[in-house]
């Protein structure tokens, strides 16, 4: 496999927008800091993005090392 393979088939993964990163802007207040209250309404849906986020990290990191393998000589 080449780069340009790599890049070709990088080029075709659609975007994955995490729910947490959101929920991170939503959960700021007028000043820019944390909403604690905001956040304590929130717990569910946040364990739920938390969870999105670790599952995604897990995979990326599945598909690093696959892709390590495929490019080593």
């Amino acid at each position: 496999m080449t780069p340009l393979d790599l890049a070709t088939i990088l080029s075709a993964v659609p975007e994955k927008r995490l729910k947490l990163f959101d929920m991170a802007r939503a959960c700021r207040g007028p000043d820019g800091a944390l909403d604690l209250a905001t956040i304590a309404s929130l717990t569910g849906e946040l364990d739920d993005a938390t969870d999105e986020a670790s599952a995604y990290i897990t995979t990326v990191m599945h598909l690093r090392s696959a892709f390590a393998r495929l490019l080593q000589p």
